[in-house]
């Protein structure tokens, strides 16, 4: 516990000599997280979010149970009742959430009993939000324990405002330094995929790069437009996909539809998004990674591909694999084609792989819609 000044003026001195070698890349924000809960018993959570976004992005964390943490990411972060208080709190100020806004205050509600709770003896604490840019907003929170939360809030609030000065310009320095790194696997990512339009964009489908294909594309904007910095289909399923397919990807969870076919401004059009992997230093482990994602647009020609030959022909299909295609068209099952065929069940499926990767779909529903509006 921080007992006078001498001791507080020292830890905050400390604190900010770290904070700036993180900045240099000396030290990673775990190393950070765990020097607080030394200093701080309890727990402690770095969150990075776009301003735009209630949710965070990236979290850093120290004393928290993983379970614990991963539940909250993924139920009850909108749940939780100082967003509220967090949405209109000042910036640079640290708040001590017992004279704010204290947990008894929504004891009746879920997020405290099922979440906060399970904290172990620590539902208060205190929290500061800062601007690091006009676009990114970093909070601190620290958890402390109930019993020691009168003698240790005002405190920890005076070492995280004296800190404040130094995370704003490390998490600068951090998202600009991984801004050149995302660039450069953005740009690597692109080449060679002419003549397809290709654009690498993060989760809140912001525009990382594009090639000159995908540039020409956003200029006639008939298909793909760019409003500001982000990237908009011009057919709103297609853009309730493509937000849902990259926050599914951004948040490891299972997504098999990673392609889309639509028909806009008369041109058959196929969307494909992929995760594109992104790698930190080894020294500078950043929670300012974004996670990037390959968005590709193929137009399907009806004036140059018509009818099942030239499908065939199109995507470079077998006589054996045009046969298979033509009795799922009318209906059949894989069981039935292979039958029909005079092939066993599994030579069919085996064949039906090869299709799936020529076409470029995932699924047998998408390949038939594929080929009855090609063909």
């Amino acid at each position: 516990m921080i007992r006078d000044q001498t001791a507080l003026d020292h830890t905050l001195s400390d604190l900010i000599e770290m904070v700036d070698q993180i900045g240099q890349g000396l030290v990673n924000w775990q190393e950070f997280t765990k020097t607080l809960v030394e200093i701080v018993p309890g727990s402690v959570g770095v969150f990075l979010r776009s301003s735009h976004n209630p949710l965070p992005d990236n979290i850093v964390h120290h004393g928290y149970d993983p379970a614990l943490l991963h539940a909250y990411t993924e139920h009850f972060a909108p749940l939780n009742p100082w967003n509220g208080f967090w949405r209109r709190a000042g910036l640079g100020r640290a708040y001590p959430s017992s004279r704010m806004m204290p947990s008894s205050s929504f004891s009746h509600t879920e997020f405290y009993n099922d979440w906060l709770r399970k904290l172990d003896g620590r539902s208060d604490g205190t929290g500061i939000k800062l601007a690091a840019d006009r676009d990114t907003i970093l909070s601190i929170v620290l958890h402390l324990p109930d019993a020691r939360l009168s003698e240790s809030e005002a405190v920890y609030c005076r070492v995280l405002e004296g800190i404040s000065g130094a995370l704003v310009r490390a998490v600068s320095r951090g998202i600009a330094d991984e801004d050149v790194r995302n660039r450069a696997v953005a740009n690597a990512a692109l080449i060679g995929r002419e003549p397809e339009a290709a654009l690498v964009i993060d989760v809140h489908l912001n525009i990382v790069d594009a090639n000159a294909e995908a540039v020409a594309a956003l200029r006639r904007g008939d298909i793909v437009i760019g409003r500001g910095s982000k990237v908009q289909i011009a057919d709103s399923v297609v853009q309730t996909w493509l937000r849902e397919a990259t926050g599914a990807m951004f948040g490891r969870r299972p997504w098999s539809e990673h392609s889309r076919l639509a028909e806009i401004a008369e041109t058959l059009c196929r969307f494909t998004v992929l995760p594109l992997s992104v790698g930190s230093s080894a020294t500078f482990v950043s929670p300012f990674q974004r996670s990037l994602f390959i968005l590709k647009l193929r137009r399907l020609d009806r004036g140059i591909v018509t009818g099942i030959d030239l499908v065939c022909r199109h995507f470079r299909l077998s006589p054996a694999e045009r046969k298979l295609c033509e009795r799922l068209i009318a209906g059949e099952t894989v069981q039935e084609a292979a039958d029909g065929l005079g092939i066993s069940q599994e030579t069919a499926r085996d064949r039906l792989k090869q299709i799936f990767r020529k076409t470029d779909v995932r699924r047998q529903s998408e390949l038939v819609s594929l080929l009855l509006r090609l063909g």
